[in-house]
């Protein structure tokens, strides 16, 4: 024969207190047990008990039709409830778990799930490149949502009630579609991020330039081995230089190889980089290539070169990532380009405590008569690569800085000291020059249609704005 199990809500009012009490008191056997049902602000105590203290204790399907008489559970079958833990949501736990066994708190209750309708709920979710597809039942376990412009933010690690709910099934199915993007909180598209959170994010300084970036002599780059032919200098013309830097040590080094619109996901950061160089299957430098903003295209830089590296300190172990005397290793290299200015960035050390340098601005032009400064960024294009592949096949060989070394200790190339007030000045200046240069020059395409004199205004140009 069924027995009589009683369950009730405690109260804090006095009143309800001393009538649970007077219809307890014949009660031999009772428990107390702290239950959110789910989609309720909060979670309550109950009082769990049975009348015959010869019978079996109390497990979670004795509980199940007493909880279904409570208002949110009126229209439920008591079969239809699932439980469980506060901290596991996924695990449901046995029907005939005792209920002492729970030790249940206001802040670790016992969670009550149920359905919401008969529907299937079929989500299309979008993470990073890849599109899967799953079906879950419409029950509580579906996440609140809540709205932040026009858009849907869901914060609730179980998905989507109340959307799901204003979602008519499809004709003659039971199924609810919804599609989904996740973005992970702390991590968000690389051309989300400015300068001055990349520069507090992972150079823990305030700024708000890329002049605030410490600098490095790229000239201390060694020279390509073998060197550039002039018959490959010249299809520079054509192309992108940095493809043709790829070819030129792709005759040394076979594995590498550039790859476009690559996905390069991390920690901070996803997205698609514009252009990433591999060894194998191990980036050895990612690229930008930004028409205006160079603030903007560095901060983005920076984050992808964090992402590559995370990636390189997966697959391979790098010794001695910071030696006794502060010396760590250069790791990773990025570009910010337009094609016509030029910053190199490396990054040495750890994803956690890296140094970061930039070099530049450095200007050319590639269709220009003039081509030595593109030869010179062909040079140093190429000189990164080799020491990448290089570093790559021994860890040992890789240049290495002082994370020590202070400001004062160095200079940039035009011997200006660090990112002081006087660099990040004339860094705004060159930018402002240039960007005043390639307007100039596109009023120029535009007006003039004879090619060798269109080359001899913008010779012009090139001497006024960006010097001999």
């Amino acid at each position: 024969m069924e027995s009589s199990l009683v369950l009730v809500r405690e109260q804090a009012e006095q009143s309800q207190e001393t009538l649970y009490q007077g219809l307890l008191s014949f009660l031999h056997r009772m428990a107390r047990l702290w239950i959110h049902i789910e989609n309720e602000p909060r979670a309550e105590k109950f009082i769990v008990a049975r009348e015959n203290p010869e019978l079996d204790e109390i497990d979670l399907n004795d509980i199940s039709p007493q909880l279904c008489a409570i208002e949110t559970l009126k229209n439920v079958q008591p079969s239809k409830l699932d439980f469980f833990r506060y901290g596991d949501r996924i695990t449901p736990l046995p029907p005939d778990t005792l209920i002492n066994t729970l030790n249940t708190t206001g802040t670790d209750p016992l969670v009550v799930r149920y359905p919401l309708s008969d529907s299937q709920v079929v989500v299309r979710c979008n993470l990073s490149t890849s599109w899967f597809k799953e079906i879950y039942p419409h029950n509580s376990g579906l996440c609140q949502d809540k709205k932040k412009s026009e858009e849907i933010e869901i914060k609730n690690e179980f998905a989507l009630n109340k959307v799901v709910g204003k979602i008519t099934p499809s004709e003659g199915s039971d199924e609810r579609a919804i599609s989904l993007s996740i973005r992970i909180r702390g991590k968000k598209a690389y051309g989300d991020w400015e300068i001055g959170e990349v520069l507090k994010k992972f150079l823990h300084q305030e700024g708000s330039s890329i002049a605030d970036v410490r600098k490095f002599k790229i000239d201390e780059l060694q020279d390509p081995d073998p060197s550039i032919t002039r018959e490959e200098f010249k299809l520079l013309i054509d192309e992108l230089e940095k493809k043709k830097s790829v070819k030129h040590v792709q005759s040394i080094e076979e594995r590498l190889e550039l790859k476009a619109e690559e996905w390069l996901d991390g920690t901070y950061g996803y997205g698609p980089t514009d252009y990433a160089v591999y060894v194998e299957s191990i980036i050895a430098l990612v690229a930008e290539v930004k028409k205006e903003d160079f603030e903007k295209g560095a901060a983005q830089n920076i984050v992808q070169m964090c992402s590559a590296v995370e990636a390189l300190t997966r697959k391979r172990r790098i010794d001695e990532i910071n030696d006794d005397d502060g010396n760590i290793p250069i790791l990773m290299y990025g570009i910010v380009t337009n094609a016509l200015q030029w910053y190199f960035i490396r990054w040495a050390g750890s994803p956690e405590d890296p140094i970061v340098e930039v070099s530049g601005p450095h200007q050319c032009e590639f269709d220009s008569e003039h081509m030595e400064q593109a030869k010179k960024i062909v040079g140093y294009i190429t000189s990164i690569l080799i020491q990448q592949v290089r570093g790559l096949e021994d860890d040992s060989s890789r240049p290495r800085i002082n994370k020590r070394r202070q400001k004062r200790d160095y200079e940039n190339e035009d011997g200006v000291q660090g990112a002081d007030d006087a660099n990040k000045q004339m860094i705004k200046e060159s930018i402002k020059k240039f960007e005043d240069y390639q307007k100039k020059r596109g009023e120029l395409r535009k007006t003039i249609t004879d090619k060798k004199l269109y080359e001899q205004e913008c010779s012009k140009l090139e001497k006024k704005y960006m010097g001999d």
